[in-house]
């Protein structure tokens, strides 16, 4: 119990920091961000932490995975400054149910993402940035039940060559169509579109996608041969 102590910040070379099922509660001190060598966060299960996450973790630019979910109270909008963690490999990011606002576009910034979990974020609003294209080493990108998400898939999606999952399930206010561009994911074996208002029409390209499996779409499909 109890809460973090805003001391800590003097632990500088601190390179792993774990919470996960405690009864600690208060806010993260923004003296955390004093964590200048950190390359792992977890904060896992923590139902009486609350309260914003701070800017100042954005100097942890060393930061290579960043597990941060099933956290009930934690709230507030996501910092652009963290689109500075530029070394991140892991944003495990999702069931946090009282973060609010929208994806930072700054987040286009971390080229070495290879995972991006998104889900279960049901009050992040806004559109997905056009700047996610820029996500040159991701794998796997899962937006699963953020029903506030809106607009259309952004066509730049197609440049992420190196994705192997795609999953935009429970988003009923993404719409528009299935960008032609997706026919460029060659290594794509999973791609969700299941309870979405995207089009049913499926461009001809897709079927350039010969390793993807599973279902796309809860309606019924057609190629787009016009596409």
């Amino acid at each position: 119990s109890g809460t973090i102590p805003s001391e800590l910040g003097r632990f500088t070379r601190l390179t792993n920091f774990q919470i996960y099922f405690t009864e600690i509660s208060g806010t993260l001190p923004s003296e955390l961000g004093k964590f200048t060598r950190l390359t792992n966060l977890d904060l896992i299960d923590n139902n009486k932490i609350s309260g914003a996450i701070p800017s100042e973790l954005g100097q942890w630019t060393a930061l290579i995975t960043f597990h941060v979910y099933n956290n009930a109270q934690i709230s507030g909008v996501i910092p652009s400054e963290l689109g500075r963690w530029t070394a991140l490999t892991y944003l495990n990011f999702y069931n946090n149910l009282k973060i609010s606002g929208t994806m930072p576009s700054e987040f286009g910034r971390l080229t070495a993402l290879s995972l991006l979990n998104f889900h279960n974020n049901t009050q992040i609003s806004g559109t997905v940035p056009s700047e996610f294209g820029q996500f040159i080493s991701l794998s796997y990108f899962n937006l699963y039940n953020s029903p506030q998400i809106s607009g259309t898939i952004p066509s730049q999606i197609g440049l992420l060559t190196t994705l192997q999952a795609l999953y935009l399930v429970n988003n009923t206010q993404i719409s528009g169509t299935i960008p032609s561009e997706l026919g460029q994911l060659t290594a794509l074996t999973n791609l969700n579109l299941e309870n979405t208002k995207v089009s049913a029409a499926i461009p001809s390209e897709i079927a350039q996608l010969t390793n993807l499996r599973g279902q796309i779409l809860n309606t019924t499909i057609t190629i787009d041969e016009n596409s």
